[in-house]
């Protein structure tokens, strides 16, 4: 069976383009993510269309990584909160101190309840930078964390 999800974030992992609004799944296999233009033309008359509404669709396993401060930061601006620059961390010798941390926690938590909804409640640090560490560090320590990682 052949399904199309467009209108959603999803999450394609892919450094030049980290999110996607639609894919195409055959028999269970994502085949391709892409724009909802381009993946409805892949559409057939036995093809299921499913409308995502703008939520997330992420690999079971989540990686902490740079992209996660791109998704929050690309939320922040479409919310117009304020201007950010490409790196919004300030540092003080090795330790960086987030000018926004609080803005930065308040999408963390609402895309956190978005990972536990779709029942992913573990998350792989891969490719954790000082920055993401940091991060994830304070919110532990504030006791934010509700997934394991």
């Amino acid at each position: 069976m052949q399904q199309i999800f467009i209108n959603g974030q999803i999450y394609t992992q892919a450094e030049d383009v980290p999110f996607a609004d639609a894919m195409l799944v055959n028999e269970g296999v994502v085949v391709l993510a892409g724009t909802n233009e381009e993946i409805l033309q892949m559409k057939t008359e036995d093809t299921e269309v499913i409308d995502l509404k703008n939520q997330y669709v992420y690999p079971t396993f989540f990686g902490l990584n740079e992209n996660i401060f791109e998704k929050i930061e690309i939320e922040l601006k479409n919310a117009n909160k304020f201007s950010l620059d490409k790196n919004t961390a300030d540092k003080i010798g090795d330790y960086e101190v987030f000018s926004h941390f609080d803005a930065y926690k308040k999408e963390f938590l609402k895309l956190q309840e978005t990972l536990i909804s779709r029942g992913i409640t573990t998350v792989q640090e891969m490719g954790i930078t000082k920055r993401s560490f940091n991060f994830f560090k304070k919110l532990s320590e504030g006791g934010f964390l509700k997934i394991d990682v």
